[in-house]
């Protein structure tokens, strides 16, 4: 897994015809006990994937499978983990955009509530890893960014 973050991290996406093909060993990976770096390598590539300038088909027909994976992240005990799966949020959202447009695309809306609530779970504690506090302040602005459209007045 490793290797295949730094070829992710060097090619970016080049990667992306080959998602789907990879997708079941990512979540195979978020459930690893034995360790964190198969974790942080996991999500080290979907960051690295999602800032990619090729073709995000993929990502959006898998969506829920990667929001799964986010979610398993962001609710981690160990602080690098959720450092790293708040990065992946905040990329993850520009890829579920319309095409040509800035907005969340309406098909994906129902993903929202959730990254929502679990990154301002991170922002409201005062007692937090520094990191994951920054880390959850950009993930919260990108989010907005994209998402605002999509969220009631209640939520902002």
């Amino acid at each position: 897994m490793h290797t295949l973050a730094q070829l992710a991290h060097a090619i970016q996406s080049n990667l992306e015809p080959y998602f789907l093909k990879v997708l079941p060993e990512l979540e195979k990976a978020m459930n690893e006990t034995q360790g964190y770096d198969l974790i942080l390598d996991t999500l080290i590539i979907l960051r690295k994937l999602f800032r990619g300038t090729g073709n995000v088909s993929s990502y959006q027909a898998n969506y829920s499978k990667i929001n799964d994976i986010i979610q398993k992240a962001l609710n981690h005990e160990y602080s690098k983990v959720v450092s790293e799966g708040l990065r992946v949020t905040g990329q993850f959202v520009y890829v579920l955009r319309t095409p040509n447009q800035s907005t969340i695309d309406q098909q994906f809306v129902s993903v929202v509530p959730k990254l929502y609530n679990a990154i301002r779970a991170k922002l409201v504690k005062t007692d937090i890893d520094q990191e994951v506090k920054q880390c959850s302040i950009i993930a919260i602005a990108n989010l907005l960014t994209v998402c605002h459209k999509s969220m009631s007045s209640d939520q902002i």
